[in-house]
C-alpha cells in the first residue's frame, strides 16, 4: 500500500524554463501518439511533429522507427527519453524544493511493515499532516528487511554527503 498526503502536483509538466519540445516528446510517450499527444497539449499535430523533428536535429538522432502503426523508440529515443525524464523530475524537484523553502515544508519519508500498515498508523500519519503544518509525507509499506535496507542506504547517503561537504 502507497498513500500520499498533502502533496502539490503541478498541472503541467514544467513551465517556460522546461523545454517544450521535452514535454512534447514525453507526451508523447506517455499518450502513444502524436495526435492524442497534441489533443493533451492544447497543440496541432503539426505542431507536435515540429518538436520532434526540431529534437532529432538537434540530438543528430531519429527518435521513432518509421512505422506507420506504432510509436517505437529508436535505441538513441530510448537514451534521450531516459534523460528527459530525470531532467524533468530534476526541475519538478528543484520548484518543489523552493516553494517548500518559503513556506518552510518539511519532507518525511515513513516506512512501514504491512501488519503495523493496517493499523491507525496510517490515520495519525495523516492527522499529523494536516494542511496546517505543511508537512509532505510519503509513507511506503513493505517488508520489514527492506525498510531496514532502505534507512541504511539513506544513512550511508548521508555520511556520504556529509564527508564531501567537509
Amino acid at each position: 500500500m502507497t498513500f500520499h498526503v498533502h502533496i502539490n502536483f503541478f498541472n503541467e509538466l514544467g513551465s517556460k524554463m522546461f523545454d517544450a519540445k521535452i514535454e512534447t516528446l514525453l507526451e508523447v510517450i506517455s499518450a502513444g501518439s502524436y495526435t492524442r499527444a497534441a489533443q493533451r497539449l492544447s497543440l496541432t499535430q503539426p505542431a507536435v511533429s515540429h518538436h520532434m523533428r526540431q529534437l532529432e536535429q538537434e540530438f543528430g538522432i531519429h527518435i521513432f522507427y518509421k512505422d506507420k502503426k506504432e510509436l517505437r523508440l529508436t535505441p538513441e529515443g530510448e537514451i534521450l527519453v531516459k534523460y528527459a525524464r530525470r531532467a524533468l523530475a530534476v526541475y519538478r524537484n528543484a520548484r518543489q524544493a523552493i516553494e517548500d523553502s518559503r513556506i518552510c515544508m518539511s519532507h518525511i519519508g515513513v516506512g512501514i511493515t504491512h501488519t503495523v500498515g493496517e493499523s491507525c498508523v496510517p490515520q495519525v500519519l495523516a492527522e499529523y499532516c494536516n494542511p496546517v503544518s505543511y508537512t509532505h509525507l510519503r509513507a511506503h509499506e513493505t517488508r520489514h528487511d527492506l525498510v531496514c535496507r532502505l534507512l541504511l542506504e539513506k544513512k550511508k547517503a548521508r555520511k556520504k554527503k556529509k564527508k564531501e561537504e567537509i
